[in-house]
């Protein structure tokens, strides 16, 4: 019975062509398979022999939802901080830190093929076009929702030649960046960006000339003084410090909060609560 759900195919796309990369090839697959649910992962993967029947019925239980699983690295201990990043997240923390990365990530989905096709296949685009944060970031835009099973289900593997490391850091910026302006910056009438390095001006430099101008500030907890000026738009950002910000402005998170000794504790120190008063960039 379960089987008869799911897209399995013992080939991948031979008429497919080479060259056209991963968003092609996986929107053939796609298309040439049948059943009810899709499952995605990596030819070098190992998937737990219980994965597919756990997800299949974490998916019936939340329709539509876009589901994904904990993973163990090979080798064991590579990207150590983002594998615990990963594995610590609760459902609630899928969908407040969609602005950092993508929080399912795309070897661990598990997705109706209705839900899949709602949202329009993979993006095309090749060289340098993440597919999967496209398609996750079209996915929230839709109203979809994101779960786990909070188990080990998948062996993802690490080295130097995969794919997602061909992409520019800038791009993947240009990326989130129209992600939040799509959503929660339409929501605020302005706001501070927390950082005041290198992040946080290309956060304001890839923000339309609209949502530059919503900036209230750079938020700098060594208290800098002066302006920051996009050459390009004549748009000035002043620099403050944490006792400047406005009650009630919410902020976007600029630093990795983790890599800094005591940042973290500084933002929880003002008592408020992210997903609402603040989102996490970095």
């Amino acid at each position: 019975v379960l089987a008869s759900q799911l897209c399995w195919s013992d080939y991948l796309c031979s008429e497919c062509g080479r060259g056209r990369g991963c968003g092609y090839a996986k929107n053939c697959a796609v298309r040439q398979s049948q059943g009810r649910y899709l499952c995605f992962f990596d030819a070098d993967d190992v998937m737990e022999p219980e994965r597919v029947r756990l997800q299949f019925e974490c998916a019936e239980e939340h329709p539509g939802a876009l589901v994904g699983c904990n993973i163990q690295r090979i080798p064991e201990g590579a990207t150590k901080r983002y594998t615990d990043w990963v594995n610590k997240m609760n459902h609630e923390q899928l969908h407040i830190q969609q602005y950092r990365e993508v929080t399912v990530i795309q070897p661990t989905w598990f997705i109706s093929r209705r839900a899949f096709e709602e949202v329009g296949y993979f993006d095309e685009g090749y060289p340098n076009v993440p597919e999967d944060m496209v398609f996750f970031h079209q996915f929230l835009q839709h109203g979809g929702r994101l779960v786990k099973v909070p188990r080990c289900l998948l062996r993802y593997r690490y080295h130097d030649a995969n794919a997602s490391s061909k992409i520019h850091r800038k791009r993947l910026q240009e990326l989130k960046v129209r992600h939040m302006e799509a959503t929660i910056l339409k929501e605020w009438k302005s706001f501070y960006i927390w950082g005041a390095g290198r992040d946080a001006r290309n956060i304001l430099l890839a923000l339309r000339v609209e949502n530059q101008k919503k900036v209230r500030g750079f938020v700098d907890i060594q208290g800098r003084k002066g302006e920051y000026m996009n050459c390009w738009t004549l748009v000035k950002v002043p620099y403050v410090t944490v006792a400047d910000m406005q009650p009630q402005v919410p902020f976007v998170v600029a630093v990795v909060l983790d890599r800094y000794e005591g940042a973290d504790d500084r933002i929880q120190e003002l008592g408020l609560t992210e997903g609402r008063d603040y989102v996490r960039f970095c």
